[in-house]
């Protein structure tokens, strides 16, 4: 555990100046058949683990003809994957700019998905069922000054899945997916869930490299 994490930091301390003198410039980047334009402070899926973990479980599901909902799309991958794949995809985020880049790439890929200018669920529908909410959050306790930092920064108190959770607690869906690194504060976070009556349950745990991503199920509790 020791050596494990004395790696990540000193993987961090090379590679994090490394990925942000790349990530200050738009960068193209091609997942399967899809090509994407991923603009400057946009979370990048090619360069971090979450995406195409996601991605992985999301091919495992039966979502052809199904309504999904990408909560925090960011880069809009995994929408494009779920049009490909048979879904009928709404991608929201809080960003205009991922609004504008998410447009941009699918009239580039010819692949046709709903963009919702929202934070969390404030733009969507309260009366819209979703089969499957993929949700890929921020979760470092800071608190963001710009929306690109939203992607990063959950806020000092854990703002984001305090409001995430009391929203979805409202809401009527099928099955509500979260994806955590073991870098974040698990714990808390879990305990926000209960608090708002939402139970996380771990659905599977994959490790890429030197750290743990783990998917959760989310759902109302009686």
């Amino acid at each position: 555990m020791i050596r494990n994490t004395l790696i990540k930091s000193i993987l961090s301390l090379v590679l994090k100046p490394l990925a942000n003198r790349y990530l200050s410039k738009d960068r193209y980047y091609r997942f399967d058949n899809i090509k994407i334009r991923i603009k400057s402070g946009i979370f990048h899926p090619g360069l971090f683990f979450s995406t195409k973990i996601l991605i992985k479980w999301l091919k495992n599901q039966d979502i052809i003809g199904k309504h999904l909902l990408e909560l925090g799309a960011g880069s809009g991958l995994i929408s494009f994957i779920a049009v490909q794949n048979g879904a009928m995809v709404t991608a929201s985020d809080i960003s205009p700019k991922v609004i504008e880049n998410l447009e941009f790439n699918m009239n580039k890929n010819q692949l046709k998905l709903k963009s919702v200018l929202s934070d969390l669920f404030d733009h969507i529908p309260e009366n819209q069922y979703f089969d499957f909410i993929l949700i890929n959050p921020p979760y470092y306790s800071k608190a963001p000054i710009s929306d690109d930092e939203r992607a990063w920064f959950c806020g000092v108190e854990f703002e984001y899945f305090t409001k995430l959770f009391s929203q979805l607690r409202m809401r009527n869906f099928g099955k509500a997916i979260l994806i955590l690194s073991e870098d974040c504060e698990i714990d808390t976070i879990h305990k926000l869930g209960l608090k708002a009556g939402i139970e996380m349950k771990l659905e599977k745990s994959e490790k890429v490299l030197w750290e743990w991503n783990h998917i959760f199920e989310l759902s109302r509790m009686l």
